[in-house]
């Protein structure tokens, strides 16, 4: 009989789902607090060194790549065992402008960015292909802006370069708002760059789906599915290898839209009306079967990041609670 339940033990044991989901933190310095390349190489320096323990990172940088400051990041960036991936600058540039002068300086800066994740060993680039709002002419956006991923494509070719571009789901009227638009924007950019991948970013999903409809009856069963449908589709494309990940909330009775901040692990503003929210358990379990699946299936694994415009010390608890979450 002693036997026969050790057996029991073991089987029950093997059946236990072990969560292989690796998270990790993205790392902004604010462009405006730094005036000189030692400050930039200070802040930076606290910054990685403090967070040298995380499985992964994405480096935000804002700064003005063409100054050259970045290039002392990869000194500093040389013992950290994580991996890496750079996201192309977005502040203040645009892919898709009609401004020539800024449709310029805007490549010339994401093929510095290229070359800074080349450098630190950085497998992909996140690319945001329309960085700003145009809902006056947004299909001419569009068009804009494919053109400025073909020249950077071609960078990448020319260059040889082993990084890849890592396409962004955006907030509408961003490209791409919804999966009809990825899933055609991603066929036509696989033409252009074969080792196009993806990056979910799931409060921008979640906001398109459900706050922009005044008075819409929103519910987190029909976003999941949303957002089931949308990882099934984009995958078949241009793999995820990386999800963005927050606390996102609309407050209608007051206008606020927050897709950055701490993700809530215990439904605060559930019972406000006015209030609605991403389902964040619900988000966070159907990231980490998807990241399992990936693994199963002996393929590169998605990580995520938890990218929230909070200080570092919050960032850091809201990691921790999620690792707990995800680890129990």
């Amino acid at each position: 009989m002693g036997y026969e339940n050790e057996q029991v033990i073991v089987e029950n044991r093997e059946k236990i789902k072990i969560r292989h989901s690796k998270l990790g933190l993205a790392s902004y310095i604010n462009p405006r607090t730094v005036c000189s390349q030692k400050e930039h190489d200070q802040q930076w320096q606290a910054l990685l060194d403090n967070w040298h323990y995380l499985e992964c990172l994405e480096i935000q940088y804002e700064h003005d790549y063409r100054n050259n400051w970045w290039q002392s990041l990869p000194a500093m960036l040389q013992h950290y065992a994580g991996k890496i991936i750079v996201h192309g600058p977005t502040q203040k540039r645009d892919l898709a402008s009609i401004d020539q002068q800024l449709n310029l300086q805007s490549l010339t800066e994401n093929k510095l960015a290229l070359d800074f994740a080349t450098q630190i060993g950085a497998e992909s680039m996140i690319l945001h292909i329309t960085p700003r709002n145009d809902f006056n002419s947004r299909l001419k956006q569009l068009d804009r802006a494919m053109l400025s991923a073909t020249e950077l494509a071609q960078y990448i070719k020319d260059n040889n370069l082993p990084v890849a571009l890592m396409l962004e789901n955006l907030e509408y009227p961003k490209w791409p708002a919804d999966a009809k638009e990825a899933v055609d924007l991603l066929k036509d950019l696989k033409n252009i760059h074969p080792n196009l991948c993806s990056c979910l970013d799931l409060p921008h999903l979640w906001h398109n789906h459900a706050a922009l409809i005044p008075g819409l009856k929103y519910s987190d069963d029909d976003f999941i599915e949303n957002l089931i449908n949308y990882i099934v589709e984009v995958d078949s494309i241009a793999p995820i290898q990386r999800f963005h990940f927050a606390g996102a909330y609309v407050d209608r009775a007051n206008n606020i839209h927050e897709t950055h901040g701490v993700p809530d692990l215990n439904n605060h503003h559930s019972s406000a009306k006015q209030i609605v929210k991403m389902p964040v358990t619900q988000c966070l379990n159907i990231m980490d079967e998807f990241i399992n699946d990936q693994i199963d299936r002996g393929i590169k694994a998605a990580d995520i990041i938890l990218e929230m415009h909070v200080g570092c010390q919050e960032q850091e608890r809201a990691l921790k609670n999620i690792q707990n979450y995800l680890r129990k």
